[in-house]
Formats: C-alpha cells, structure tokens, sequence
C-alpha cells in the first residue's frame, strides 16, 4: 500500500509540476505579447495593432517553442537512455545470478513506472507544443496573407493617389486655359457693351427707306440672273448647233 501511495504521490506531483510549468509559460507568453504587440506594437497615428510587430513575435515564438521541442525530444532520449541501462543491468544481475531482493525488484519497478510516466508526459507536452505551433504556424500564414492583401491595397492606394495628382495637374492647366478664355469673352463682352452705348439707332424712315431700296435692288438682281440665265441656255443650244454644222461640212468636204 505505501508503495502505490507513493507512486501515485510521485506521478501527483510530476503532473502538478507540468501543469504549474504550462500555466507560468502560459502566463509569460501572454505578458510578452501584451507588452510587445499590445503596448508597444500600435500605431500612434491609426491606432491599431501593426501586423509586422504581430508576424514577427510569432515568428519569435515558435523559434523559442521548437528550441523548447530540441530540448524535450533530447530529454526523452536521455529517458528512454536510462530506462534501457536499467534494463541491462537488471538482465546483467539475471545472467550474474545474483539474488536481488523483493525491494530491490519493486524499486525498479518503480523507477521504471516513473521513468515510463514521464516519457508519456514528455511525449505528450511535445504533442501539445506541436498543436501549439501548428496552431500558430496557421495564425501566421493567415497574417501574412492579410499583409500582402494590405500591401496590395496599399499600392492600388498609391497608383489611385498618383492618377489623381495626374488629374488634378491637368485640371489646373485647363483651369488657366478657361481662365484665359474668361478673360477674352470679358473683354469682348466689355467691348460689345460700350458699342451698344456708344452706338445710336438710325431713324425710321432712312430705314424703311433703305429696305425698298434694299428690295429693289434684289429684285432687279433677281432679273439680271433669270436674263443671264436665258442667255446662257441660248449661248449654249447655238455652240451645239455650230459644232454640229461644222461637224456636217467636214464631213460632206471628206466624202466629196
């Protein structure tokens, strides 16, 4: 009975160590990324977390937990090293024929429980460090796709800033040029007011006069061009005919 009290006692307190060891890693990883992410990894002008001070903590994390891995996998090996030493010296006893008493047996056996629960913790811890890793190596990948996505818009931003500077350089040129436009139409504006003030209205009668005087002057044009219009129909039905008749003699003068 003693002795499953104490080796329960023994695994007890290897399995409170681990969980005390998880529980200030736990807590010393969480004050690490509040104090370097949470605190000192905001932006002062958006006031939000920089993804480059979240990726490169994770980074840094996972280094330090695969380091931690190198460290439990050599443990486990120096384990399974003693287990196996025990192993051989118990097989060397055998073969020595020497006589080993009861304790002696139960103490090994003991060990050897011992020794075989703290490799499945080991194994374990390191299944649990692999998970922990895995989970974060995924954290990343998706925090590096957000930032390239980021710096994808970033520079989609850039070339719409450029292309606006572009539009509103041209906009200033074309502003210039209808302000130069402007400044012409105003000053034939200007012009065209001090005509209208300077000009008089001439009377009523010189203008009723120089409309009749304006209609005849139409209507005889009108009749000189019906009159060169006749002349040339006639000008040209009398060289039809002359070509014809002096075409008729050639030809009478060729068959004579």
């Amino acid at each position: 009975f003693r002795v499953f009290v104490r080796k329960n006692t023994t695994i007890m307190r290897a399995e409170i160590e681990e969980i005390e060891i998880r529980i200030s890693e736990v807590h010393e990883s969480r004050e690490e990324f509040e104090s370097e992410v949470v605190t000192e990894g905001v932006d002062p002008i958006t006031g939000k977390i920089l993804a480059e001070r979240v990726m490169r903590f994770i980074e840094e994390w996972l280094r330090s937990a695969n380091t931690i891995l190198q460290r439990l996998r050599l443990k486990s090996a120096t384990t399974r090293m003693h287990i196996r030493k025990a192993r051989q010296q118990l097989a060397q006893r055998k073969e020595l024929g020497e006589l080993l008493r009861a304790v002696d047996f139960e103490k090994l056996k003991i060990e050897n429980q011992d020794y075989a629960k703290l490799l499945e913790e080991k194994n374990l811890y390191v299944i649990d460090m692999k998970r922990i890793a895995g989970y974060y190596h995924l954290k990343l990948t998706q925090h590096k796709q957000k930032l390239e996505d980021l710096l994808r818009k970033l520079n989609e931003v850039k070339k719409e800033i450029v292309s606006k500077q572009d539009q509103i350089e041209e906009l200033k040129v074309e502003h210039k040029i209808i302000e130069v436009k402007v400044k012409r139409l105003n000053l034939q504006l200007n012009n065209l007011l001090t005509f209208m003030e300077s000009h008089t209205a001439p009377d009523i009668l010189e203008f009723v006069a120089t409309q009749e005087e304006y209609a005849a002057l139409d209507r005889t044009y009108k009749l000189l061009q019906r009159r060169r219009n006749t002349q040339r129909i006639i000008y040209e039905e009398y060289k039809k005919q002359t070509q014809v008749k002096k075409k008729s003699r050639i030809n009478d003068e060729v068959y004579n």
